[in-house]
């Protein structure tokens, strides 16, 4: 089961949307009780077809529950393509709360925020990743972007767009 997953996994990765949707339904097909072969339908189809082919309920139905970190990436993804950026801000809020060890999502928390304009949240989430891993590119964009974009210091934005610059070399 765990080796027909990942091969579904990495296809949808690897961006092979149509052999990954084929090896994620195998997968289900083959191991219906297993949560993960159902989120991972809903990825590949949100992915391939977008968020119409998904609806809400698909996710619930996965039987991961409303805890599970992919579920509640995948819903936030849903709602931020539909541009119901609120939702999915409640949704990121909860995958941080109750997953706090998984930085990526506070990531896409900060690049949200910036997308609903919310500066002040965008900086203090991008922050918060920074002060746990300094190099991360993420944070390094937004904080660049709010240099460039709504601070009127030269100097600032210059080190931001380093630090940035310095983060995607490495």
């Amino acid at each position: 089961e765990k080796g027909a997953l990942a091969a579904a996994q990495f296809l949808w990765h690897a961006g092979r949307l149509e052999e990954a949707r084929d090896a994620a339904d195998r997968a289900a097909e083959r191991f219906p009780r297993v949560p993960g072969a159902a989120v991972l339908q809903c990825w590949v189809l949100l992915d391939a077809e977008g968020p119409a082919a998904v609806g809400e309920d698909a996710w619930e139905a996965s039987g991961a529950g409303r805890k599970d970190l992919d579920v509640l990436l995948g819903r936030a993804r849903h709602h931020e393509a539909r541009e119901q950026y609120s939702k999915a801000l409640e949704h990121l809020n909860q995958a941080v709360v109750i997953h706090p060890w998984f930085l990526p999502a506070l990531g896409e928390k900060a690049k949200l925020l910036v997308a609903m304009g919310d500066w002040d949240q965008a900086t203090e989430a991008a922050g918060r990743l920074l002060a746990q891993d300094p190099a991360n590119v993420e944070a390094l964009r937004v904080m660049a972007l709010y240099a460039l974009s709504q601070e009127a210091k030269p100097g600032a934005a210059r080190k931001r767009v380093q630090d940035l610059s310095e983060a995607l070399e490495r």
